[in-house]
């Protein structure tokens, strides 16, 4: 009995709100209703559409939703995925169109039956077309600040961070009046752009780093010699930070107040910013460690450790004897131990000696055969032509 009476509390604030909403809007006498949503992070569709869409009672809720489950996979439903309701004068649904933000030119639509509470399913692909666009900026305060009047310049920017990110530390490295360019693919559906496609290629042209070229080849990225750029170390094990101290057999320790060696690198950054591992390996120690607070030490090939000193907290199943991969996350900057604040101390040994990491030249992981390379080379130039005859901007 009193789960009926909290139902029927529920169904008189839920038409309430309803009433609530239709009552704002001025434009429901004469003419269909258009009733536009996106999903925020973490929303359910039940919920969604019991209380943010106007018109829809609680047993058109369920039918849909049953329909909609045979489908559409509703975990597969994320962040920015777009509905779209249709109501005739009367308020009654017509048809709800879903369009998700990761297939922006697949058009899901479920048409009401108006003779029984089922829906006819029609699922429009439109048409796609591929073209190339190109930009070269220069950068002035960081590569994500060069790129960001563009659309989708921080996806680009990103993108370019995480390809360089065995040659490149965007955190230290980047110098004001560096040059990037970058062609690639666009899509685009009926005369708008809706993704990007594959980065082609990128230019990156540094006071500091010299000369970096990325051209997309065989589903991966080579320099302008045929070799690989993912190398066996990643340049920094931060996605953001910069260096407060650098590698010192001499150095005045701020808190002991003595002059010792400082056998690693201290990146200051945010508590809580995330730490990679530089390499694939396997952890042999994840725990607190004196000075070094909470300390991971990971084994890598041909005799190399690396470890990363003050973390806030271990990343989960980071554990002795747990293998992890490059770029994976084994825990988040902090300040415990013997710190001033929040930051990285990142070490490296060789053969059971500590060495200078940034110093280091790790071998590329893939080097192109000679037949390969004479495709790569090929490609270059097509490439080249394109950007001289082209040098397309990219429309903000």
């Amino acid at each position: 009995m009193r789960f009926f009476k909290i139902f029927f509390i529920l169904l008189i604030l839920l038409s309430c709100r309803k009433k609530q909403i239709i009552e704002n809007k001025k434009d429901v006498v004469n003419y269909d209703i258009l009733v536009s949503y996106r999903l925020s992070k973490g929303e359910k569709l039940e919920s969604v559409l019991l209380w943010k869409i106007p018109f829809m009672s609680v047993s058109e809720v369920y039918y849909f939703i049953k329909f909609f489950e045979k489908r559409v996979n509703v975990r597969s439903l994320r962040e920015g995925d777009k509905f779209i309701f249709l109501f005739d004068k009367d308020k009654r649904l017509k048809e709800v169109t879903l369009i998700k933000v990761d297939t922006p030119y697949v058009i899901n639509k479920f048409l009401k039956n108006s003779e029984s509470p089922g829906y006819e399913y029609k699922r429009i692909v439109k048409k796609v077309k591929i073209d190339t666009a190109y930009i070269c900026v220069k950068v002035k305060e960081s590569l994500y600040d060069a790129l960001s009047p563009y659309e989708g310049g921080e996806y680009l920017a990103d993108f370019i961070a995480d390809c360089f990110s065995w040659v490149i530390d965007f955190n230290t490295e980047v110098r004001e009046n560096d040059e990037v360019a970058v062609l690639f693919e666009r899509k685009i559906v009926e005369g708008e752009f809706v993704s990007f496609g594959n980065v082609l290629y990128i230019l990156y042209r540094g006071k500091y780093v010299g000369k970096k070229e990325a051209i997309y080849f065989n589903g991966s990225y080579y320099d302008s010699l045929g070799y690989s750029l993912e190398r066996y170390f990643l340049r920094s094990p931060l996605p953001y930070g910069r260096i407060s101290s650098k590698f010192k057999l001499k150095r005045f320790h701020p808190i002991l107040r003595i002059i010792r060696p400082h056998y690693g690198i201290d990146y200051v950054a945010p508590a809580g910013t995330p730490v990679f591992a530089v390499a694939d390996g396997e952890v042999v120690y994840a725990g607190w460690k004196g000075g070094y607070g909470i300390y991971v030490e990971i084994k890598h090939k041909n005799s190399y450790r690396t470890g990363y000193g003050h973390l806030k907290r271990l990343a989960p199943f980071i554990r002795k004897g747990k293998r992890v991969k490059q770029r994976e996350i084994i825990g988040y900057v902090g300040s415990t131990g013997l710190s001033t604040g929040p930051h990285l101390h990142f070490e490296v040994k060789k053969d059971g000696k500590f060495v200078n990491f940034l110093n280091l030249k790790p071998l590329p992981k893939a080097i192109l055969n000679a037949k390969d390379k004479k495709k790569l080379f090929n490609l270059l130039l097509k490439i080249k032509k394109k950007i001289y005859e082209k040098k397309y901007m990219y429309p903000s």
